[in-house]
């Protein structure tokens, strides 16, 4: 009994050494944690409160951009968002203020087109991640020689150029080889026609997987990236890339700071552009199935290894192609107001200003798909009797929409040509140009863009009309915002009174624009609808 209270004090003795050993463990590592915490509170204090860095990155690359942004031990905080290339594009040319301080676009061309606005963007990588451009199909797809036979074959399926980076860079494909294949403009705009004119039932669905019909009898190609092939391959093992003969351009993504960016977004961004092209960050590209900043190929033979590349094309032609392409490709109803006035009879060294705006609207014409909806108007003083100033010559309707034994495309371009034998009297504008609105308006179909298209040669002269502050008025009252219509002016010559029409324009959301010769029309046109 002795011997075992003795044994359970000593048992105690030791529980309690035990114990205090563990206290002042824990207090040693407590007063370590607090030495740290003291050695590395001058870091945490220099960091300050710092804001959040927004980061809008191409929806393929979100996903490496937020692991590269957890990876780094910065002071800053980042805000990343996945956002298709052209939604950030318009943000910065309408300088919205949910802007993002950095951009991530997934290619080169797309920063092109913000600056042309006029909106200023700071490079801090030229690329942080690349890849080709291939083109994908079964397993019986060969090599093309060129991207011009590409584009002639009746087998490839295009993405969209205007909201796809690869889209894009496949029409850009054509020029950047020309060189190479030798082919000239227009062999490039005879294929970039009939393409864009099929778009419209040939088209991917937006987000749409390529790949998915792709099957071991598939003859059809899309160009693709390496990166989505490489992805694609894993479930689909009857997939093929290749690359045309000429070779290839790679889709790069930069990394850009905006307008917005302040000095902490700057820093910021140069850190993770950085961490992006060195070490582990390239690394992490690779585990994207990207190539780095410079177009080495991804490591492991993944990919399509070495490929040759073209130079990339002047951003100028690339744009000029993306104008037509839009013009061509997107539906579009528009009602055309021809000034018929005598001063459209002026001489030109190259003919009358109304012949060149015929031959203008023949060209314009010829470039619609038949979905489009086109109308034509003439207007001067007294043109549709006592006191109107405009006649309807064909009504609003489909290119393809049957009139009679033809078509409207087949009357539009019979009543352009009766122009030149109706130029008389003086330039009723005002009044036209709100009937013309109203019937716009009258006639908007939710599917198309809607617009105005008023073409004049000289200023409003019609004593009896609207005058130009009743005119703006009654404009603004005819608008409906569930109906909009865009009013487009386009004043040919010096002698137009491009103020007025700039007023006009702008009181329906529309733009004004001068062109010395009519044939200017469809360049300027396609201007404008990339505005929409």
């Amino acid at each position: 009994m002795g011997a075992g209270s003795h044994a359970m004090r000593a048992e105690k003795r030791v529980g309690r050494g035990a114990t205090l050993g563990v206290v002042l463990l824990l207090i040693g590592a407590m007063a370590a944690f607090l030495l740290i915490r003291s050695d590395n509170s001058s870091d945490a204090d220099a960091c300050g409160d710092p804001s959040t860095v927004t980061v809008a990155a191409a929806p393929d690359i979100a996903p490496l951009v937020q692991k590269a942004v957890s990876a780094l031990d910065g002071c800053a905080t980042y805000a990343v968002r996945a956002v298709s290339s052209d939604q950030v594009v318009s943000t910065l040319v309408a300088d919205k203020p949910d802007a993002p301080q950095l951009w991530i676009p997934d290619s080169a061309h797309w920063p092109a087109q913000v600056t042309a606005q006029g909106a200023q963007l700071t490079p801090l990588a030229e690329a942080v991640a690349t890849t080709p451009v291939v083109l994908v199909g079964g397993p019986a797809l060969d090599a093309p020689a060129s991207w011009l036979a590409a584009f002639r074959s009746s087998r490839l399926t295009l993405q969209d150029p205007l909201s796809t980076g690869v889209g894009a860079l496949s029409l850009a494909a054509l020029r950047a080889e020309q060189a190479a294949s030798g082919s000239s403009n227009e062999q490039i705009a005879q294929v970039l026609v009939p393409m864009a004119q099929r778009f419209s039932t040939t088209r991917l669905a937006p987000g749409a997987d390529p790949f998915t019909s792709v099957s071991a009898s598939s003859v059809g190609f899309v160009p693709a990236t390496e990166s989505a092939y490489v992805a694609a391959k894993r479930s689909n093992p009857m997939l093929t890339a290749v690359v045309p003969g000429t070779g290839t351009l790679l889709q790069s993504y930069p990394l850009l700071a905006t307008t917005g960016a302040t000095s902490e977004a700057l820093e910021a961004g140069r850190e993770l552009a950085t961490y992006l092209t060195e070490g582990d960050g390239r690394s992490l590209v690779a585990d994207h199935g990207l190539r780095s900043g410079d177009g080495t190929p991804q490591p492991g033979g993944a990919g399509l290894g070495k490929v040759a590349t073209l130079p990339r094309p002047p951003a100028t032609a690339v744009s000029a192609d993306l104008r037509q392409w839009l013009v061509l490709s997107v539906p579009s109803s528009i009602l055309v107001v021809m000034d018929v006035s005598g001063s459209m009879d002026f001489a030109t060294p190259e003919g009358s200003r109304i012949d060149l705006a015929v031959e203008a609207s023949r060209a314009a014409l010829a470039a619609f798909q038949d979905n489009a909806r086109i109308g034509l108007w003439a207007f001067s003083i007294d043109q549709g009797g006592k006191g109107t100033d405009h006649r309807e010559l064909v009504p609003m309707r489909r290119l393809s929409a049957e009139v009679g034994s033809s078509t409207q495309r087949a009357a539009l371009a019979g009543q352009v040509t009766r122009l030149p034998r109706l130029t008389t009297g003086g330039t009723g504008l005002y009044d036209t140009a709100l009937a013309a609105y109203r019937s716009a308006v009258a006639a908007y179909d939710p599917a198309y863009f809607n617009s105005v298209v008023l073409l004049t040669d000289g200023a409003n002269d019609d004593p009896d009309s609207l005058r130009l502050a009743d005119l703006l008025t009654q404009l603004r009252s005819a608008s409906n915002p569930a109906k909009p219509v865009r009013i487009i002016a386009v004043g040919i010559s010096d002698d137009a009174d491009m103020a007025a029409l700039t007023k006009i324009a702008q009181a329906t959301n529309g733009a004004a624009y001068p062109v010395q010769d009519p044939r200017d029309i469809l360049a300027v046109l396609s201007q404008a609808l990339l505005g929409r």
